[in-house]
């Protein structure tokens, strides 16, 4: 072999190392890629306490709407974990509380005991809880309402469209939220992420209040 054709297969050898190198770092690239969207596809963040108690992020937060700017809820229709019918026409002139929730969800777990005792302390005041089981299972969901005491319905997401009927209301990955309904069956508030138990009730005895009041005169 010449000098020459030893160079050619030196520079080819090479040169095909070099592309080898290159692949193989795409390969890694893409791996890290996709390890860092499978963790993070699920996750919601919890309010951060940085910053005097701010929310960090902007998905997180509580927004109050006044009454001329409130927009209708739309009817949620479906079954609850249980399989029975549910919906949100079977519950007229009550003020509702739907709290999107997941067994799988520690957030949800911090909350659940704040919801199921403002579910009872208001229970005889014309207030409604319900909640959307979402990408759960109803052996699960049913697991988790006993666990916590949750007396109240939740709708079977995996068993119905329920939860596309809030695309608008709330992000529908940001698990947990609760929305908050007036008398008028009107959105009045929600809270992106977990809601705390002073929130909670100041939001309710605000619409009771509201309800009670009835119709402005100014």
């Amino acid at each position: 072999m010449t000098p020459s054709s030893l160079g050619d297969v030196t520079e080819a050898h090479g040169g095909r190392r070099g592309a080898g190198v290159v692949i193989a770092v795409l390969v890694v690239v893409l791996i890290a890629v996709a390890v860092v969207l499978a963790v993070t596809r699920d996750y919601t963040p919890e309010p951060s306490q940085a910053g005097g108690g701010q929310v960090q992020d902007s998905r997180i937060g509580t927004d109050l709407f006044a009454a001329g700017e409130r927009k209708p809820l739309p009817e949620l229709t479906g079954q609850d974990l249980d399989g029975k019918p549910l919906s949100t026409s079977d519950y007229p002139g009550d003020i509702l509380v739907i709290n999107l929730w997941g067994s799988w969800c520690a957030p949800c777990r911090a909350e659940a005991p704040d919801l199921a005792q403002e579910s009872m302390d208001t229970q005889d005041s014309g207030v409604q809880f319900l909640g959307i089981d979402t990408r759960d299972n109803a052996a699960a969901g049913r697991a988790f309402s006993k666990r916590f005491e949750i007396s109240y319905p939740s709708f079977d997401e995996s068993a119905t469209t329920v939860l596309l009927e809030l695309a608008g209301v709330v992000p529908l990955s940001a698990v947990p939220s609760t929305v908050f309904v007036d008398a008028e069956g009107e959105i009045a508030a929600r809270v992106i992420g977990r809601v705390d138990g002073s929130t909670l009730r100041g939001i309710v005895d605000d619409l009771i209040a509201e309800r009670d009041a009835g119709p402005s005169t100014s």
